[in-house]
C-alpha cells in the first residue's frame, strides 16, 4: 500500500506503514519465541527490578518483551 501526496511520494506514510506492518509480525509471532538475548547487568539493578516485577505480578522477561514492543510500535525509544 503506497499513500500519494499530490505526484509527491509520501515518506511518512511509507515509514507508518512498515512500522505497522513490523507491529503486526511481532503481535502475530509474540507466541513463536526463537531467539535468545543475554546480556550483562548491574546484579542490585536485576534484583531490584525483578522485585518490583514481583510486586506486580510480572517477571523481568515479560515487561523486557512489553518494552521492547512498545519501542517497535512507536517507531523510537
Amino acid at each position: 500500500m503506497i499513500f500519494l501526496q499530490g505526484s509527491k511520494f509520501n515518506q511518512d506514510n511509507l515509514q507508518s506503514v512498515k512500522r505497522l506492518k513490523s507491529i503486526t509480525q511481532c503481535l502475530e509471532n509474540q507466541h513463536n519465541l526463537n531467539t535468545v538475548i543475554n546480556f550483562k547487568v548491574n546484579n542490585y539493578l536485576k534484583s531490584e527490578f525483578d522485585r518490583i516485577c514481583k510486586e506486580n505480578h510480572s517477571n523481568l522477561s515479560r515487561e523486557l518483551k512489553v518494552f521492547m514492543l512498545n519501542v517497535v510500535k512507536q517507531g523510537h525509544l
